[in-house]
């Protein structure tokens, strides 16, 4: 390896990865945007069983991810094929055969997961139960008077209990929230901020489609970091649009948009000036991850890496972003894009002797660049003005002897395409103002959106009714302790007679449901063939994959015809 080209070690490291990286980049985009799409599709599943007009079925959103999953993993084995050199393995061989078993993996797990969607689906779209149903009228007519007035009893007694259970569960979130707060507020306006912090809670979550109890675990999240009342509520409104606009998690978008304002000295104590620069920093990642192959969580792990370093040199938060978008568009992304960057940013702020002299080399007068008077677009093209001339070999050598081996392929990809590329794109983004909450307005428009809203509407409701209901139960509760207390102290005879009454009061229904079993047992039957209907219709699903069947809910049918013979 001593007499080996630097140059031709570097090539064979990667830098012919464009075809590839843009094949498997779409794969996963499309991916990513597959998995959104299931959890609103279980969502609809789970909610109102039949599914919903304009939600796709979970079991045709799980076919597309499997091929989808096929499609990049055809990629990865065609590349792998095409790493060894000379028949000897590269170094993107190995990197290949992990992506390979990763893919492996994913394909597997999604195969699984529609075999248990195909599943719960012909439980839910059988005729059979209903013919179940059916049978078991006459069955239900014997419990009649036992069940008069059960179902209004137990609907009221269930909403009741939804509702204190839920305000419970959001009490507890807003009282961690609380104690975090405490140290950064006076008492006379702790009580008044928790009051708007609990109402705003819940408007976004209506407004927004998000649950309470995510906005108030990033609420919380948010304070642990040190953000007062004030910085809260000017940073929730453009993290939730970023949510929505990007289609990520919301706490992924909350934990790289504050990290980031962090890293470029952009947090405020003022309410509106947070607003701002939250929303500058969300329309940077937002714009420059719709333009470009990278997420908007592929930037936030790249911000991770490059961002104190880039704003200790007086880069913008939208020129670093243009930046790790424009190596995205390479094949290089996330934690790699930040990395990359911020090992050649670190050398050209501490540089060793020998990268001194590459610099030198090169053109750059590192003294003007500490001094702010060159900037990176102006950089790139000092350096492929330089390196006109040279062989690919020795231009990499001498990128790599100056920036570093770690960031010299993403060097490489920056000078090929010279500055104007990082200029165009940071005047586009820096123009981007409010191009993350238009997304947003506009993406809240969809069924599912509007699913999602309805949603968290219904629980913001049931919380409500439950802050109401809870002042009225605490002195039960507190009845109900005394009255184990009391209970404790009776005497064994006393404690016995109570009991015995008890199992009296308790025999009356099931003596009522007797005769309702007997005339029941035919409905077994039906049963019977529902359930191993259930268990052919994952089977068959499967094979509408391995045939090509474009959808899976297409095989499974209505009824169950053929599931009997799959299984």
């Amino acid at each position: 390896m001593g007499n080996t080209p630097l140059g031709k070690l570097i090539v064979e490291m990667g830098l012919d990865d464009t075809n590839f990286s843009k094949g498997v980049t779409g794969a996963r985009k499309q991916l990513t945007a597959l998995k959104s799409d299931l959890k609103t599709s279980q969502g609809v599943a789970s909610a109102f069983g039949g599914g919903m007009s304009g939600v796709a079925k979970p079991t045709d959103v799980l076919t597309k991810m499997i091929q989808t999953q096929r499609k990049e993993l055809g990629y990865l084995n065609e590349s792998y094929k095409n790493s060894f050199n000379n028949g000897k393995a590269t170094g993107n061989t190995t990197r290949y055969a992990t992506e390979i078993s990763r893919a492996n993996a994913n394909l597997a797990l999604y195969t699984g997961q529609l075999k248990e969607a195909a599943t719960a689906q012909y439980a839910q779209t059988s005729v059979l139960p209903k013919i179940s149903s059916g049978l078991g009228t006459a069955s239900t007519a014997f419990g009649k008077l036992s069940r008069a007035v059960m179902p209004a009893s137990i609907a009221m007694t269930a909403t009741f209990y939804k509702g204190i259970q839920d305000a419970t569960e959001f009490n507890g979130q807003m009282s961690t929230i609380q104690a975090l707060l405490r140290d950064t507020a006076p008492a006379k306006q702790l009580g008044q901020q928790m009051d708007t912090l609990g109402e705003k809670s819940k408007s976004w979550a209506r407004q927004y489609g998000v649950s309470t109890e995510s906005i108030n675990t990033g609420i919380e999240e948010m304070v642990k970091k040190g953000y007062n009342f004030n910085q809260t509520l000017g940073t929730m409104p453009a993290v939730l649009d970023a949510s929505k606009a990007s289609g990520e998690d919301f706490n992924t978008v909350m934990g790289a948009s504050t990290s980031i304002l962090e890293q470029f000295g952009l947090k405020s104590d003022s309410t509106s000036a947070m607003l701002k620069n939250t929303q500058r920093v969300t329309d940077s990642l937002t714009f420059v991850a719709n333009k470009t192959a990278a997420g908007f969580s592929d930037m936030g792990e790249a911000m991770e890496y490059i961002g104190p370093v880039a704003h200790s040199l007086g880069m913008s938060v939208e020129e670093t972003s243009a930046a790790v978008g424009l190596l995205s568009n390479n094949g290089i992304e996330g934690e790699k894009a930040g990395t990359s960057l911020r090992g050649a940013l670190s050398r050209l702020l501490k540089p060793t002797k020998q990268s001194s002299a590459a610099f030198q080399e090169l053109g750059i007068n590192l003294d003007e660049w500490k001094k702010g008077n060159i900037g990176l677009p102006d950089m790139l093209d000092t350096i492929k003005k330089s390196t006109q001339g040279m062989t690919d070999a020795e231009k990499s050598s001498l990128i790599a002897k100056a920036f570093g081996v770690e960031a010299q392929t993403g060097m490489n990809i920056l000078i090929s395409q010279g500055g104007d590329a990082l200029r165009n794109l940071t005047k586009e983004t820096k123009n981007a103002s409010g191009y993350t909450k238009g997304l947003a307005d506009e993406m809240n428009k969809s069924d599912k959106n509007a699913f999602a809203r309805a949603k968290a509407t219904l629980e913001t409701l049931s919380i409500s009714l439950g802050q109401k209901l809870l002042p009225n139960i605490i002195p039960v509760l507190q009845k109900v302790d005394d009255l184990a207390d009391s209970f404790d102290k009776l005497s064994p005879e006393a404690k016995n007679t109570i009991i015995n009454m008890g199992l009296i009061a308790a025999a009356a229904y099931p003596a009522s449901k007797a005769l309702e079993l007997v005339t029941g047992k035919g409905k077994g039957v039906i049963d019977l063939l529902f359930n191993l209907g259930k268990k052919g219709a994952g089977a068959l699903a499967l094979k509408g994959i391995e045939t090509g069947a474009i959808e899976a809910s297409g095989a499974i049918g209505a009824g169950g015809v053929g599931l009997f013979r799959e299984s």
